[in-house]
């Protein structure tokens, strides 16, 4: 099992990188984040830990946001990278 610490990074790194990559490429770093999620989806169901899997869903939210997989909302993509660091922080607490 890989720490959640070392997932969320590498989740933060893509992140990262997707607001430097123009939107129409950004699926391509989306498709690398999924099994970093996943493993954290896993975690968290099989430890039934409610609060991380509401913290996780609220991530999902903010990467698809950030990757152009649903219309583009009010907010900017620094935005989502700012909520998404922030969701990730609070996961890295618990």
């Amino acid at each position: 099992m890989v720490p959640i610490k070392k997932v969320l990074s590498e989740i933060e790194k893509l992140a990262k990188t997707m607001l430097t990559w123009p939107e129409d490429d950004r699926i391509s770093l989306y498709k690398k984040l999924d099994p970093h999620l996943l493993r954290l989806e896993e975690q968290f169901t099989r430890s039934a830990n409610t609060r991380a899997m509401e913290t996780l869903s609220e991530l999902k939210l903010h990467l698809i946001m950030l990757a152009r997989l649903y219309e583009p909302d009010e907010h900017t993509d620094e935005q989502h990278y700012g909520s998404a660091v922030n969701a990730m922080e609070r996961l890295s607490a618990l």
